[in-house]
């Protein structure tokens, strides 16, 4: 992941938001982006993501809610 498309969803580029509830992590496939996130504050999070929750299989448009001490996998389309 580019380090300004990071800084674009409000994360470093480690990964580790600064003062969000939830760690993300992106990883890269030849078709699709995956992002990771994880709640580690137990009050949840709406986090913004566009794609397909893989864990639940919804489609989301716009954000992704990320269940209190919960996670949520989002492939997302593969962007340059």
């Amino acid at each position: 992941m580019r380090p300004a498309r990071v800084r674009r969803r409000g994360c470093s580029p480690s990964g580790r938001a600064g003062s969000a509830p939830s760690g993300r992590r992106w990883r890269r496939a030849p078709d699709a982006d995956y992002l990771f996130l994880i709640d580690h504050s137990g009050a949840g999070a709406e986090i913004p993501a566009h794609g397909v929750e893989l864990l639940t299989g919804k489609s989301v448009h716009g954000s992704v809610t990320v269940p209190d001490g919960g996670l949520a996998v989002v492939r997302e389309p593969r962007r340059p």
